[in-house]
């Protein structure tokens, strides 16, 4: 977590909908996704860069990793609980 800190620490933000990095400007607060078309719900996550990129890489190969966050995570539960 200290080489996280000190080195190269990268915030993002990340779809609650399908984990993907989504585009973002945090100085205007605008955000969005353009694989599910929300503009907002997102969660903001602290990767290294160098994780960035790997994901980037790993698209260009049409191979699409995503995140899921806590956050996330518990919205569903509580919405499934909800339909249920």
């Amino acid at each position: 977590e200290i080489l996280l800190d000190k080195s190269d620490n990268f915030r993002t933000h990340v779809c609650k909908k399908c984990g993907m990095i989504a585009i973002s400007n945090p100085k205007k607060r605008m955000y969005g996704c353009k694989r599910c078309h929300n503009y907002s719900d997102f969660a903001e996550v602290r990767v290294p860069y160098a994780y960035k990129l790997f994901t980037q890489e790993l698209q260009c190969m049409s191979i699409v990793p995503r995140m899921i966050t806590a956050s996330s995570l518990q919205e569903k539960t509580v919405d499934g609980l909800n339909m249920g």
